[in-house]
């Protein structure tokens, strides 16, 4: 069984308090700590990884068609989809495995039931497509891209498309939203990866003086050092 969140962060806190007997040290702070660097370690496990262990799929995504054109990308009658969750920042959107729609069989479209998965563009590719008959848009070679966490979809706009399927690489919700008391969605094998990460970012923190000006109540005056190893890595050896 998974890890709670909140087993975690009391683990942390008792680790670094062996550390500092008299720190005090937030709940909230430390979880706050265990899901920014759970979030960066899990972008290199799941980039070197070909698993679909943390792809998220939903499966009914409404498609919008906006009427108004605004600041942030949308475009009138352009339709769009806003992604469900926030995803893993990889090169050339990687954190979208794919979007595809399917069809009802309506004029212009494929066979009824047959999946039709969008590809990849950009907003200055997007335009050079409709050149040529082979790259343009269409219902049967549709196209996104990515702007912000709007998606809008190129292709589609004469039929009618109410949802789309998406499969994303979602990161770990933050300390705001996230339920402390669900297992903890992180891999056991990268678990003491993790566990090192944030003993030494605690101690780093911990040991740095409170204040500008040398008063010599500083840990660091009593002896204690700042830790000068490098954060653990996804990519180094398990084996003690």
């Amino acid at each position: 069984m998974a890890t709670k969140l909140r087993y975690l962060i009391d683990e942390i806190i008792v680790d670094l308090k062996q550390t500092i007997d008299d720190a005090e040290i937030s709940p909230v702070t430390v979880g706050f700590w265990i899901i920014t660097q759970s979030n960066r370690i899990l972008s290199q496990h799941v980039q070197k990884m070909d698993s679909g262990a943390f792809l998220t799929t939903w499966p009914s995504v409404p498609v919008i068609v906006p009427t108004a054109t605004q600041t942030t990308g949308v475009v009138a009658g352009r339709k769009y989809i806003t992604l469900p969750s926030s995803i893993f920042d990889f090169d050339k959107d990687g954190g979208i495995e794919y979007i595809s729609y399917q069809s009802d069989g309506g004029p212009g479209c494929p066979p009824e039931f047959e999946f039709q998965k969008f590809e990849r563009t950009s907003p200055s590719e997007a335009r050079l497509l409709t050149w040529s008959p082979y790259t343009k848009p269409s219902p049967t070679r549709p196209y996104y891209y990515r702007t912000k966490d709007y998606i809008p979809l190129l292709g589609i706009e004469s039929i009618n498309v109410e949802y789309v399927e998406v499969g994303i690489y979602s990161t770990i919700e933050c300390i705001d939203t996230i339920d402390i008391d669900a297992p903890f969605d992180f891999p056991e094998e990268l678990m003491d990866v993790l566990r090192r990460s944030l003993l030494d970012l605690g101690r780093f923190i911990l040991f740095m003086p409170s204040e500008r000006t040398n008063v010599g109540d500083d840990p660091i005056n009593e002896g204690s050092q700042i830790p000068t190893q490098k954060i653990a890595s996804v990519n180094e050896q398990q084996i003690q």
